[in-house]
């Protein structure tokens, strides 16, 4: 079977039109020095090149300073040798892992590969397991921060990696049809979690300490690269000080108010989470209105939960709001507010621990008598969604010790999305004649949509967040690997929402918090008539380490 990385080309043309604007080879700042994590101090510090309206008082601003020292000159050479070097490693690692496999779906014939690569028919969603489909997304994250490492600016690095996808599912995967899921997740999945990688591995590499220099091992390509370039003169500029910036790592207790079977025991969570502001003094007195050329802001979180000792649930996030505008308006007190609204895209990841040997990467598709399709399915949440386009607006407003800031986004999706009505459709149906990934793994591809809504607000050592997320899918049907196959091609829809509330008490002037949370789940899933719904409540308390 194929194992890979749609053209969704009104999605992918769409995407890398929202780069273009301001796109140039000056996408890296001048020598900064900052003023603190926190520090509202006004800078004499340049800032990088902007494009706007700079309204007041002009000598109250740094951004009319003097022009940024120059980027150094593109790396392109490097990049092309480096991308050529990871397609060969996989090419190699392809026809290894695929060398007992026969028949061919294609041979390597003009007549098959003209029909795999120019008959629209026959690009379809692959059979492959969850795993090997999530994962394309991080596959293009690395071409495309391999690409930002190298100095190329986001469309250059964004064309890198539809260059590698298009390599992958047109000459590297010369056996199997062309993979539209493969694509969509690498090229629309890869640059959200490639910028927003690149971005915060850019900010630790450039700050001395050995935790930010442990740090930025994170982004093992970013610092091979600057070590190759560590004698380069003159010397690489260091990034500026971004606008603002949060990192969280966050740890504690949780239960149920009702706990239930497997819910008892060591109940524990973990995460992190890191925000950067990508406008310097973002938060200094002065009145500004501009269109940045950066990338206005970089997200990364990752959590884990634990139930009865082991590992229950697993996710991360990835955003990065390419292009928009930024107002700011802040008296010489501080107080004021700073607002932008953009354009980004994103990329979620979700999975709950699996029960069944089925709900793995145990079975191949056509493995069907290991199945037992006469049992029930005891499958597990999961999906995993590029949110490929939509619009971000966030705003932080402060009077005094009072901060408040609202954020929210919306986007379209394109997802793998667990059935969460198949396990007790498959108690008095057969499922056989389904699609094919919802037979054997459990998942569906689909369309849909995600919105998200935030507002924190602090005061003095007290700081409170309140929360929603809601995520929407309906099935794709018609395309399926072995669409002849499916008997019963019915739609099936899900929907997630995440609410809660978060309070926490800074501990004297330590960057630690005592936190306490209360979190609902839900769950909807439908096939046909069949209709399942589920809720959780969960209530936590811990300790938030905050940078």
């Amino acid at each position: 079977m194929k194992r890979s990385t749609v053209p969704g080309a009104v999605l992918v043309f769409g995407l890398l039109a929202s780069l273009a604007p301001g796109l140039r080879a000056d996408e890296r700042g001048a020598r900064w020095t900052p003023a603190g994590p926190f520090s509202l101090a006004a800078s004499d510090c340049p800032a990088p090149a902007v494009r706007g309206l700079i309204l007041g008082d002009r000598r109250a601003h740094p951004f009319e300073k003097a022009a940024p020292a120059p980027p150094p000159g593109k790396k392109l050479g490097r990049a092309v040798l480096e991308f050529a070097a990871a397609m060969a490693a996989g090419q190699v690692w392809y026809n290894a892992a695929h060398r007992d496999i026969k028949p061919w779906q294609y041979h390597w014939t003009w007549k098959d590969q003209s029909e795999r690569l120019f008959n629209l028919h026959t690009w379809r969603f692959d059979s492959n397991c969850y795993f090997l489909n999530w994962t394309h997304g991080p596959v293009g994250a690395a071409t495309y921060a391999l690409a930002r490492s190298n100095y190329l600016n986001r469309l250059e690095s964004a064309l890198f990696t539809l260059a590698g996808s298009l390599y992958w599912e047109s000459i590297a995967e010369w056996a199997s049809g062309v993979s539209l899921n493969d694509h969509a997740f690498t090229i629309l999945g890869g640059i959200p979690i490639g910028e927003a990688w690149h971005n915060l591995g850019e900010y630790f590499l450039s700050r001395s300490g050995l935790v930010n220099g442990i740090i930025g091992y994170l982004n093992p390509l970013l610092k091979f690269n600057r070590w190759l370039d560590r004698k380069a003169v003159p010397p690489i500029p260091r990034p500026p000080e971004p606008g603002w910036h949060d990192f969280r790592l966050s740890f504690g207790g949780w239960t149920h108010p009702s706990p239930g079977p497997g819910r008892s025991g060591l109940n524990a969570y973990a995460g992190i989470d890191a925000q950067l502001l990508g406008i310097p003094d973002a938060e200094k007195p002065g009145r500004v209105r501009l269109t940045p050329e950066t990338t206005l802001f970089s997200q990364a979180s990752f959590d884990l939960v634990t139930a009865g000792g082991r590992v229950e649930e697993i996710g991360f996030f990835f955003r990065s709001v390419y292009w928009g505008s930024f107002w700011k308006s802040i008296g010489p007190d501080l107080d004021g507010s700073r607002f932008y609204i953009g354009l980004g895209s994103a990329f979620r990841f979700f999975k709950q621990r699996s029960a069944a040997f089925y709900d793995s990467n145990d079975v191949v598709v056509k493995d069907i008598e290991r199945l037992r399709l006469d049992e029930p399915r005891d499958f597990r949440d999961k999906f995993s969604a590029v949110h490929a386009l939509g619009p971000v607006f966030d705003l932080t407003v402060r009077e005094g010790p009072f901060r408040a800031r609202a954020t929210a986004d919306a986007y379209l999706d394109f997802a793998l999305v667990n059935a969460l009505a198949l396990n007790d459709y498959s108690r008095t149906h057969p499922i056989a004649g389904a699609k094919t990934t919802l037979v054997y793994y459990g998942y569906y591809y689909a369309w849909g949509g995600s919105l998200a809504l935030h507002v924190d607000i602090e005061y003095g050592p007290w700081e409170a967040r309140a929360f929603f997320r809601g995520h929407a899918w309906g099935s794709i049907e018609g395309r399926d690997h072995f669409q002849a196959e499916v008997t019963d091609d019915y739609h099936l829809t899900d929907a997630r929402t995440f609410a809660g509330f978060r309070t926490g008490f800074r501990l004297w002037t330590s960057p630690l918090l005592l936190t306490a949370a209360a979190e609902r789940i839900g769950r909807r899933g439908s096939i046909k008539d069949l209709t399942r719904r589920e809720k959780e409540v969960r209530i936590s308390a811990g300790l938030q380490l905050r940078y």
